[in-house]
């Protein structure tokens, strides 16, 4: 990124991680460039106390403490009026009212509380960016929990562009976007191209050997180390550790108060705290013992089905990528309202819902799956069905955004997506959006479907020109431990293209006429 012709611009510079060393040394690239770094929304550090009272740091999460330090400004209270009468506010609110899922561990976070959160952010955060101004703004990832998407939204409301990464998860790459529906067009440079030859030609060949383990059936690395996690958490060691944690946090809590039995202010600690973590762990087993009792073998069917594959929640790539679906309950209803009545859909249960280490409660209601046997011609299969074996014989495979739309394509298998996948042009894949009834997707799912080689060759294609190396909120040393080693300089790559992306972005946002 080198300085332009451009005046002085503010940036607001958000990412989840604060040990990301990319989006840490953001702010003196930028300033190198002629680019002042105005807002900063990030997590702790070093405590809340240390959070600065001028808007310079917004926090990324919810901690009132922090929240309530910040003062709530006379033109911030005018900008929000004027935000809550519009279309924009009601979207949003809504949005961050199902976010706010994420950090309901208990199921006692009641809409009143919710509610005032939602106020509570949006009056901050508007006189934040009213104050310090960013002339634009960039996300380490697509804005996914209902403090991002407030401060996205509000920054779109006061015209402000951003810039984003959709994480591929496929690989060590993201698309970059200026909105959930655009994405942004960028090209690597030739210098950078030189530079980092080798380190670019081996994110392309991990890539690659993602899609070639997704066709085989194995799943993601991902994927594969968090069922080896659960296998461990299983394990009479594994139980003895789970066990030792809860008795551990029967002193402590497990969350923080604020969003956790919001209201109850009366009860004293000794009590709330032993509760928290018992009706944590009650409606965790709620969901799972649910979850084990769904058969995983299709059910009294006979002929054609389509699959639809669920996404784990809560979790970006079901919202808000999955837009305009905020539920992927209302996605499948639109699928069954389009196939044939004699095509039975079946929906597959997602293997991690149930996982031990994660926390599907915020997500998913035990409930769902007798509401979905409940609508005719829909069929409830559990996480241990086959899934090569169901999208190879399946009419067509239905996901939102998942990695499954890309493995039944390689097989052949139509693919229609509900919402904002980075592979969205991919050949043998379709906007469920684009459907205007049950003839047209009939039409789509009996046209001519693109060969194996003619997807991989693809998918290839963008790994090595469209997609960038970029992690989004994962740190690098976190993905090379987790999922797979990564080239040695790529930090440093990383942070060149980031800066590339962002030049060009502005170049776009903000162009100088030439001497």
């Amino acid at each position: 990124m080198t300085s332009t012709g451009r005046p002085v611009l503010k940036a607001l510079i958000s990412f989840h991680k604060t040990s990301n060393a990319t989006f840490q040394g953001l702010p003196e690239r930028l300033r190198d460039a002629g680019v002042e770094v105005s807002v900063t929304v990030t997590g702790l550090e070093d405590g809340v106390e240390n959070f600065p009272s001028d808007y310079s740091r917004i926090p990324n999460f919810t901690i009132p403490d922090v929240w309530d330090s910040l003062a709530i400004s006379e033109s911030g209270v005018r900008e929000y009026s004027r935000f809550e009468q519009s279309r924009e506010f009601e979207a949003l609110r809504l949005t961050m009212l199902s976010m706010q899922n994420r950090r309901d561990f208990t199921g006692t976070y009641r809409w009143l509380e919710r509610e005032v959160q939602v106020r509570r952010l949006l009056l901050r955060i508007f006189s934040g960016l009213i104050t310090r101004r960013p002339d634009f703004a960039v996300f380490d990832v697509t804005p996914h929990d209902h403090v991002s998407v407030a401060i996205e939204g509000a920054l779109r409301w006061l015209g402000v562009p951003i810039l984003s990464f959709q994480p591929s998860l496929v690989g060590p790459q993201s698309i970059p976007r200026s909105s959930l529906t655009e994405i942004f067009d960028f090209s690597i440079s030739a210098g950078i191209r030189k530079k980092y030859a080798a380190e670019l030609a081996e994110v392309v060949s991990l890539a690659q050997a993602s899609i070639e383990r997704l066709e085989k059936g194995a799943g993601t690395a991902k994927i594969s180390a968090q069922k080896q996690r659960e296998v461990s958490a299983r394990t009479p060691r594994g139980r003895i550790k789970s066990l030792r944690f809860m008795l551990s946090r029967l002193t402590k809590g497990l969350h923080f108060p604020s969003v956790n039995f919001s209201g109850h202010t009366v009860l004293p600690a000794w009590f709330t705290k032993p509760l928290e973590v018992v009706l944590d762990w009650s409606l965790r087993r709620s969901l799972v013992s649910t979850i084990f009792s769904i058969p995983s073998e299709i059910r009294e069917t006979q002929g054609k089905f389509a699959l639809f594959a669920l996404h784990y929640e809560p979790e970006r790539c079901s919202i808000p990528e999955g837009y305009p679906y905020s539920s992927q309950i209302d996605a499948v209803i639109r699928a069954r309202a389009l196939l044939p009545d004699e095509v039975v859909l079946v929906v597959k249960e997602h293997f991690s819902q149930s996982a031990a280490a994660l926390r599907g409660t915020l997500g998913r209601s035990p409930e769902t799956y007798s509401m979905l046997e409940g609508i005719p011609g829909v069929k409830v299969l559990g996480i241990k069905a086959n899934t090569p074996e169901l999208i190879t014989r399946a009419e067509c495979v239905f996901t939102l955004t998942g990695k499954v739309g890309i493995e039944a394509a390689l097989k052949g298998t139509p693919v229609v997506f509900g919402g904002q996948p980075w592979w969205g042009q991919m050949p043998g894949s379709a906007s469920l959006s684009s459907f205007e009834d049950a003839a047209a997707l009939e039409k789509f799912c009996q046209s001519p479907r693109p060969s194996r080689d003619e997807v991989f060759g693809w998918l290839s294609d963008q790994f090595m020109h469209t997609l960038v190396p970029v992690l989004g909120d994962a740190t690098v040393e976190r993905y090379s431990e987790r999922i797979s080693p990564l080239p040695e300089r790529f930090a440093g790559l990383q942070l060149d293209v980031v800066l590339e992306v962002i030049d060009s972005f502005l170049a776009a946002e903000f162009p100088t006429k030439e001497k």
